[in-house]
């Protein structure tokens, strides 16, 4: 039978969904069928965004060490690198008229998990980079009339399920352009994330996001004033994860997101949220690498009198001149390990 793979992080626009497996980039018609690979990168890559018109695909991909901003288009074709921030940082969102990539980073900051917005011009050969500001924040979306909703906190709640503590992902709003922000459904007891501004009927559009106040994560939505809040999806053994949204053949607009392994797409019109089936036919290339931690893990290092050192990735910590492995008698494992300078024997 046909293999079936781990599908994650989807984008949507038209009839066209590109997501993530095997750390690569493919492709699948959004009614299903068969995916294409779009990308044989070396390295991770996450958070795909498609541009407003469908024609470009932004990417975070970790080819020269650091994840960084790329720029692709969509039918695939050689990758542009857009940034330099040397951080963890993940795509947030485009500009309405494409000019723009906004992405949380944490180059700068003080602490291990706080994010802040900047932007990068996606005009080739012109990778000017803004800071966006609007302080903390990881995940951003554009309402009418200048108005924004920001996503604090946010970030994947499936690796942290139900968590209530006092850094759960929180929406701010901000009703137009140069109004203040107050916080959206501020008294919800869940862990909120993937806030997405989307036009609907009414004038105001809807802000749709997912929560996992219920027990689970899945997709809800409200008006922008917090009232009718509607939950649109049932999932009830894995959460919904990474949900982002795009425009339909017929201009209305639809939601993608992955729970457990498979792909997922909600209409906006219709109300149903309907699996993608993903006929997935891979050499499954990453399986046959080898890496070098692989090689070198338990392995004597024999040198002079030094410091403490670990093999890339390995989690044995190995002294200088010594062949016995630091924690193998009990079995326990040293990660991070820092030069310390030489100590007596």
């Amino acid at each position: 039978g046909m293999k079936k793979g781990y599908y994650r992080h989807p984008t949507v626009h038209g009839r066209r969904v590109i997501f993530v497996s095997e750390d690569d980039l493919w492709t699948v018609d959004a009614q299903g069928g068969p995916a294409v690979r779009l990308t044989s990168h070396a390295s991770v890559i996450e958070s795909p965004l498609l541009s407003p018109d469908g024609t470009r695909v932004a990417f975070i991909a970790r080819e020269e060490g650091a994840p960084e901003v790329h720029l692709m288009d969509a039918e695939g074709g050689p990758a542009e690198r857009l940034t330099f921030q040397g951080a963890n940082i993940r795509i947030a969102a485009w500009s309405a008229d494409g000019e723009w990539i906004y992405f949380a980073t944490e180059a700068q900051q003080p602490l291990r998990g706080h994010a802040v917005l900047h932007r990068v011009r996606s005009e080739p050969g012109r990778h000017d980079v803004e800071p966006v500001p609007l302080g903390r924040a990881s995940a951003i979306g554009f309402g009418p009339h200048g108005g924004i909703v920001l996503g604090r906190n946010v970030g994947d709640p499936a690796r942290w399920k139900r968590y209530k503590g006092g850094t759960t992902g929180q929406l701010w709003l901000a009703p137009g352009a140069d109004q203040p922000f107050a916080r959206l459904h501020p008294a919800l007891p869940g862990n909120l994330a993937a806030p997405m501004w989307i036009p609907t009927a009414a004038a105001a559009g809807r802000i749709y996001f997912l929560s996992d106040h219920e027990g689970i994560g899945n997709l809800y939505s409200s008006w922008p004033t917090g009232e009718d809040l509607t939950r649109h999806t049932n999932h009830t053994e894995f959460y919904a994860r990474f949900a982002t949204w795009g425009v339909t053949q017929d201009g209305g607009a639809q939601i993608v997101y992955h729970a457990g392994a498979d792909l997922y797409r909600f209409d906006l019109a219709t109300g149903a949220a309907q699996a993608i089936p993903v006929a997935y036919a891979s050499p499954g290339v990453q399986r046959s690498r080898i890496r070098a931690c692989d090689r070198l893990s338990g392995t004597g290092v024999v040198a002079s009198q030094g410091p403490f050192r670990q093999p890339r990735g390995a989690g044995q910590m190995l002294r200088h001149g010594q062949s016995r492995r630091r924690g193998a008698a009990t079995g326990t494992e040293a990660r991070r390990a820092l030069p310390v300078g030489d100590v007596a024997a």
